[in-house]
């Protein structure tokens, strides 16, 4: 579990590589993680479907368009674009 992430970490592997980004003057990455939620749920709620509806069969990109629109998301509340 990273201090970055935190619990959400584990159920968000992606956040883990889109945060690695984040500018060190970002101190407070749990407020940084909760405005990623907030703004983010709905895409978050999508990929999370897609994987989930493809287990036990789960493959490379196979939610490709879902991740893109989260990484989308997520990159813009990182950018304060959100």
């Amino acid at each position: 579990m990273s201090k970055r992430t935190g619990p959400w970490g584990r159920l968000f592997p992606c956040l883990e590589l889109l945060l690695i980004n984040v500018d060190m003057k970002e101190k407070k990455s749990a407020s940084l993680l909760q405005r990623i939620l907030v703004s983010c749920g709905a895409q978050a709620k999508e990929y999370g479907g897609c994987v989930a509806s493809k287990i036990p069969e789960v493959e490379h990109d196979m939610c490709l368009k879902e991740f893109l629109a989260l990484k989308n998301c997520t990159q813009n509340v990182i950018k304060g674009k959100a």
